[in-house]
This record gives structure tokens, C-alpha cells and sequence, in this order.
């Protein structure tokens, strides 16, 4: 199994790691290790900056995107490593797009094995006044928001406590953002992006 870096953080486009994380959702561990590897290997070869972005660096464990200025504010979930029985800080991003975002919301579904015990607001949510509301349905929705209209600066603004079942397996497990919605300082909804996350079991 290909083992991803833990804490080294590389610069690659949200349009490619978008590419790959969606196909995780109907894609074999085989096929995952190979898209990982093809990934690493492409890295290198990426530019360093791209025309009009914005780009944030997630902490320990995660990577940084890069996200066109001129599109929507997007949610990032981490690439981290872990084995069964861990429980572990899964660190949630925000990149600010072209619309000041005072208040988002998401689903954050995830794979069998692997449960939610808590998420707290990360130091982007606590530099804006916000706070993080947290359901532990199955779909497991988080809201990010605030009694002031400051909008969300970039950076980490969800720490997730997930913990993995001892008996989970070796493999690539998606953690998945569904039903975004975001609204400006005056509460008008706006457009929201997500790209997906990975927990790559050992």
C-alpha cells in the first residue's frame, strides 16, 4: 500500500485532486493506490502558482490547494493517515472564493468504520467569531457560524474528532462533503464549493 505523506505539504490544483477524490467513491483500493502514486509522481512537475488564486495551508497532516479567485469559496477536507483503533484531529479548510462567506454548512459522510465523536471550530472560524454546530446523525452535518457579519478568512475552520473502528481494514476511506450552502454577511446565499478528503489506512 502506498503510503502518503503525513505532514509534508505539496501544491497541486483543486480542479486535479478534485478529479481524484471524486472517483473515490466508485473506485477499488487497487485503483486508489495506483491514482496515488500517479498523483506524487505528477506533483513535481506542477507549477508552483497559478494566474488569480488564492490558496490556503492546512496544518499537520494536509496539503495546499489552489482554487481559482473567481470561483466559489471552497470547503477542503484533509489527506491524513492513520490505523484502526486511532482516533484522530481531521482538519476541515476553507479557501475564501470571490464572495465574503459569514456563515456555511455541509454534510460530512463517512465511510463504515469510521465515526465522528466531535467537531469544534477551527482558528479561521475563531478569528471570524464563529462557532460549529454539530448533529451526530448519519449524515453527520456541521454548521459554521456567528451572531457578527465577519466573513471567513482562509485557513482551518473545522477540527473533527473521528475515531477508526479497530477492525477497519487497510485501505483508502473517502470522507465526503454533500449539501454545501454558505451565505454572505447579509444572508444571502451564495455559491460553495467542496473538494472531498482521504483517510488512507496502514
Amino acid at each position: 500500500m502506498h503510503r502518503l505523506p503525513a505532514v509534508k505539504a505539496k501544491r497541486f490544483t483543486s480542479a486535479f485532486i478534485t478529479m481524484i477524490l471524486c472517483s473515490a467513491l466508485f473506485a477499488t483500493p487497487r485503483m486508489f493506490a495506483s491514482q496515488l502514486d500517479d498523483l506524487n509522481t505528477t506533483l513535481d512537475n506542477l507549477g508552483t502558482s497559478v494566474d488569480s488564486t488564492t490558496a490556503t495551508e492546512q496544518e499537520s497532516g494536509s496539503i495546499i490547494l489552489q482554487t481559482n479567485a473567481t470561483q466559489c469559496g471552497i470547503l477542503v477536507g484533509s489527506i491524513m493517515t492513520a490505523h484502526a483503533g486511532d482516533t484522530i484531529a481531521y482538519n476541515i479548510g476553507w479557501i475564501p472564493g470571490p464572495s465574503k462567506i459569514a456563515a456555511l454548512q455541509a454534510d460530512v459522510m463517512l465511510s463504515s468504520g469510521v465515526t465522528v465523536l466531535s467537531m469544534t471550530a477551527g482558528p479561521a472560524a475563531t478569528a471570524a467569531g464563529k462557532t460549529v454546530s454539530f448533529s451526530g446523525n448519519p449524515n453527520n452535518p456541521v454548521i459554521v457560524f456567528g451572531l457578527n457579519q465577519t466573513p471567513i478568512g482562509d485557513g482551518n475552520i473545522v477540527i473533527a474528532t473521528l475515531k477508526l473502528d479497530p477492525s477497519i481494514g487497510p485501505g483508502l476511506y473517502p470522507v465526503v462533503f454533500s449539501n454545501p450552502v454558505a451565505s454572505d454577511p447579509l444572508g444571502s446565499a451564495k455559491p460553495m464549493c467542496v473538494t472531498s478528503g482521504l483517510l488512507e489506512v496502514n
